[in-house]
């Protein structure tokens, strides 16, 4: 069953358990069946204080139980000054006491001590209802505390849920004031921007393209069509990008628009903000009353009730024994049937009966105190439960405000987005124009750089394919071909297929560099924006853009690259070492070639000049000709010594220019070094940032995965706890019919058994009853005989 607890009243009441399946709407029809209250002034709780939404199953609340019931509270009690009558359970013992009084004047006899005992039983009975009456009320006042602790908990989530909104409202607000002067500078630059609207016109292949009639009524469409048509056929003016705009949005409107948030922005300042904060906090310091949400005792009227109960529980069991006494003084009288032992019989029940009178007199005192306790907390909780609900008022008439509030900042705020857009349409339309005409241009260039890669390839391949075919014939059915495998397999292709057309070349619109030119004209100051890339370096760029893609999409491969640089950058740091050992080397022989030169330039001059001496001493002494011949010679032979010497200068010459190509060379790869170890680092940052950007989203994932399985599991937890309390119920309940049942046989197979020991025990006294008879018969007749004998001998 499915149990309702109405925490106004303070009374519960049960339903069917196939509700629990049904939506919560399902059960609140039941409830205005029921309990003639209606849907709109229900308010459902669970323990927790969360609110049972309509179209929520119930079920999924883990509550509807005895020990976690489901609180219902009924509004036009709430709202009514006076509080509602709590339920209360009376007992009809009126009388009793005239009835003990009745059985106090009867004479000492059976029939007084069979009425005795019956009073006894009865109030042995009315004693069992006094106590299940205060075991109710003290378990409904109990449910009343845990159902105002349910409203107080439901408050204070409206009340972080307010404080939530309030700080998106502050936030949001502080984000605009902190704005302000951007957006003053957009409004100040939105007229200019208009004008330069209207002064970029529209290609007419713009004004013909799918998308642009689209957006577009038929009347607007009908017109611009005619518009374009004339425009292609006279030189009249070609409709402006503000009159694109303004067809489907007004230009007046846009107009308005730049007013509209002038006057908004304008209201907008950090004193209002605080005049709104401070209403609003004054809404939140009424949700934080705690003299209203804590009610001061109740725990230790708990306690003091609690204790009362055990008092009213003893009563109960002592009511239990002495009607158990006068049950057994019944069946004693009954089997004695002796009227001597009624008097003192009936005197000593006399004083128990006033015992029991004056126990039930206690425990109608302690029901009567439950019930006026019950009373009382209904009483207050009443008080508090209106406070409650001019609270959640208060607080749903903020709510709304700052809802309004929200929305408004949120309108202003994509307002200055569609300003912000219309001043930047300008540059944009610029610059969507120059990337159509370099798509276009690329898609050209792109196709003719496939055709000549293709052309390369076929080449290529043929070439191979010719080297292979003249090996193969070389190389016959010799059998060391066995050695080596696969020598008779085939060059593989490499782009033997032109590539499709793009098929974005067909959707872009045919806008021509003219233009281009045109717009250059018309707004000077854009300029700038309105230039085409030169396509010359096709293949650079496409190959390094396509690196880069793959680099995005692809880490292992450029992890590979990565340490492939890096193994480039050692190989380039060895041979760059390689070179200053060389470079080293070369300055050393450098030297080495000219202290040698110079030495043994110097040694064969002073050879020389000694031969040139001694040829001249001899030459002094032989014949003047012989001696011009020789000395002829001789400068022949020194100008020869002078060319060789020059010879070895320029040689000179050569190795120092190489020395310097070499510096240069050692340069140039020391900034290619530097270039590369740059790379290096930039793509390590690169890796490293997109590294902690997966394993901060592998994170976020394996924490929402683990909050998942956590709700899952606490679901499946409150599935199975209210499996096992339904089946522990069912089988509470099964114990207790059989039980029920065991002690119904068990009772009936006593009272037969009694009564075959009556019957037996009846037997045996009639028995008992013939033999004393035989025994005072046989006495008699010897008596009568003895004296005949006597007489007789006499």
């Amino acid at each position: 069953m499915l149990v309702i607890f109405l925490g106004d009243v303070g009374h519960t009441t049960t339903f069917d358990i196939q509700l629990a399946m049904g939506s919560v709407s399902q059960l609140q029809a039941a409830i205005a069946t029921r309990l003639r209250i209606p849907v709109d002034k229900q308010v459902l709780l669970s323990s927790q204080g969360e609110t049972l939404q309509p179209s929520a199953r119930v079920a999924s609340f883990s509550t509807g139980t005895e020990t976690n019931p489901i609180f219902l509270f009924n509004k036009s009690n709430i709202e009514s000054v006076t509080p509602p009558v709590a339920t209360v359970h009376s007992t009809n013992d009126g009388k009793l006491l005239t009835q003990l009084d009745a059985s106090l004047r009867m004479r000492p006899s059976q029939e007084t001590v069979v009425r005795q005992a019956q009073l006894a039983s009865e109030f042995h009975r009315h004693a069992g209802e006094f106590y299940r009456s205060c075991c109710q009320l003290v378990q409904e006042q109990a449910l009343l505390q845990r159902a105002w602790k349910a409203v107080i908990a439901n408050l204070e989530q409206i009340g972080r849920a307010f404080s939530d909104r309030l700080q998106s409202l502050h936030d949001l607000y502080n984000e605009i004031l902190a704005s302000k002067v951007d957006y003053i500078e957009q409004l100040q630059q939105f007229d200019f921007s208009l004008s330069e609207l209207q002064k970029i016109s529209l290609p007419t292949v713009l004004l013909k393209s799918q998308e642009f009639s689209s957006l577009l009524s038929p009347t607007t469409k009908e017109s611009f069509e005619l518009i374009a048509s004339k425009t292609e056929a006279s030189s009249e003016k070609a409709i402006s990008l503000l009159d694109w705009i303004s067809a489907h949005d007004s230009k007046c409107h846009l107009e308005q628009l730049g007013v509209h948030c002038r006057k908004s922005l304008d209201q907008l300042s950090a004193s209002h903000l605080e005049e709104v904060m401070s209403k609003m906090a004054a809404v939140q310091e009424s949700l934080n009353n705690n003299d209203m949400k804590e009610v001061s005792g109740l725990d230790e009227r708990l306690h003091l009730l609690q204790e009362r109960l055990t008092r009213a529980a003893a009563l109960q069991q002592e009511q239990s024994d002495v009607s158990q006494g006068f049950q057994q003084n019944k069946m004693r009288a009954q089997s004695l049937r002796d009227p001597s032992v009624f008097p003192d019989l009936c005197a000593g029940l006399e004083g128990q009966l006033t015992m029991l009178a004056n126990n039930h007199s206690q425990l109608k005192e302690l029901r009567s105190r439950f019930a006026s306790a019950k009373r009382e907390l209904c009483a207050n909780l009443h008080t508090r439960l209106r406070w409650v609900m001019f609270v959640q008022k208060n607080v749903a008439d903020s709510d709304s405000n700052i809802l309004l509030r929200c929305e408004s900042l949120k309108k202003l705020k994509k307002r200055f987005d569609v300003i912000e857009q219309v001043n930047s349409a300008s540059r944009m339309f610029i610059v969507a124009t120059v990337e159509v005409v370099r798509r276009r241009h690329y898609n050209k260039h792109f196709i003719t750089w496939c055709d000549d890669v293709i052309k390369c390839s076929r080449d290529t391949q043929d070439a191979e394919r010719v080297k292979r075919e003249k090996f193969n014939e070389m190389m016959g059915m010799h059998f060391v071909q066995c050695l080596f495998s696969g020598l008779g397999d085939n060059a593989p292709s490499f782009s033997a297929r032109q590539p499709t057309s793009f098929t974005v070349t067909e959707t872009l619109p045919a806008v021509t560099e003219e233009d281009l030119e045109m717009l250059r004209k018309a707004l000077p100051s854009l300029a700038e924006y309105a230039v085409v890339p030169e396509f010359h370096h096709l293949h650079q760029s496409f190959f390094k853009s396509k690196t880069t893609d793959q680099h995005d999409d692809k880490v292992p491969q450029l992890t590979e690259e990565i340490d492939a640089s890096t193994d480039e950058v050692t190989c380039l740091k060895e041979e760059i070492s390689e070179l200053k050992g060389m470079l080293e080397e070369g300055r050393a022989q450098v030297e080495k070639d000219k202290e040698e030169m110079r030495t043994t330039i110097e040694r064969s001059f002073r050879e020389e000049t000694e031969r040139l001496k001694a040829e001249k001493d001899t030459l002094l002494a032989t014949s003047q000709t012989e001696w011009q011949q020789k000395l002829a010679v001789s400068v022949h032979e020194s100008s020869k010594a002078n060319e060789e010497l020059c010879g070895l200068r320029g040689h000179v010459d050569e190795l120092q220019q190489q020395l310097a190509v070499s510096h240069t060379e050692l340069s140039v790869k020391n900034e290619l070094a530097a270039v590369l170890e740059q790379k290096n680092r930039a793509l390590d940052e690169e890796l490293e940032l997109e590294k902690s950007e997966r394993v901060r989203g592998l994170e976020e994932e394996m924490s929402k995965m683990r909050q998942r399985v956590e709700e899952e599991r606490a679901r499946e937890r409150e599935e199975w706890e209210g499996k096992m309390e339904r089946e522990k119920r069912e089988v509470i309940e099964t114990m207790n019919s059989r039980h029920r049942q065991d002690m119904e046989g068990w009772i009936i197979d006593c009272l037969a058994c009694l009564d075959e020991c009556l019957s037996v025990f009846v037997c045996l006294f009639v028995c008992l009853l013939v033999c004393l008879f035989v025994y005072l018969s046989v006495c008699v007749f010897v008596c009568l005989f003895v004296c005949l004998f006597v007489y007789v001998s006499v």
